[in-house]
């Protein structure tokens, strides 16, 4: 009977270390969906607000998600004429404005090909350097991207002209080379 109870104990444990990531990877992905549905309902309503012009409830400045990105932040120093919270002048510019796209000019002057996922992992890698040339029209500045050991940019690469979204995210669009 012992034999018996160890087996059947035996084949359950093992079905469920099978079975449950599959169980923790649909709980995970849901939650996720759950989140992306959260912040789309977010946005929406910042979006009535800074239509409408009316100052929402007062936030508090501590523990706090910024409102464009929703990076979480102890303290969030930047803030709006209608009391939003903000992490950064990028993301308090980029929701007060609205979002932007690249101008006739930039488009012009720019090919479809992105910057594509710039990382470094122990300062080497690949990460924008420098800004010039802002355009007036839509506020985007022409970067290089460059290759890094240790966080020190060594090789230049490709130059792109980037629109800013937050601190972490941003449109890019390569510069064709000047004929």
């Amino acid at each position: 009977m012992q034999d018996l109870f160890n087996a059947v104990f035996a084949i359950a444990l093992l079905g469920g270390l099978i079975v449950s990531p599959f169980f923790i990877i649909k709980w995970l992905r849901a939650a996720d969906r759950r989140a992306e549905v959260k912040n789309a309902a977010r946005l929406t309503a910042e979006a009535q607000r800074t239509a409408s012009g009316v100052p929402g409830r007062p936030e508090r400045a501590f523990f706090k998600a910024c409102t464009n990105c929703g990076v979480f932040g102890l303290t969030l120093p930047f803030r709006d004429k209608l009391g939003r919270t903000y992490c950064s002048a990028v993301c308090r510019k980029w929701m007060g404005e609205g979002p932007r796209q690249f101008c006739q000019r930039c488009l012009f002057e720019s090919g479809p090909e992105s910057s594509g996922n710039l990382q470094r992992i122990n300062g080497i890698g690949t990460t924008f350097v420098g800004s010039s040339d802002e355009c007036g029209e839509c506020a985007s500045v022409v970067r290089r991207v460059w290759f890094t050991v240790l966080y020190l940019p060594l090789i230049p690469l490709r130059k792109y002209r980037v629109l800013q979204i937050s601190p972490q995210q941003f449109f890019s669009r390569r510069l064709r080379p000047a004929a």
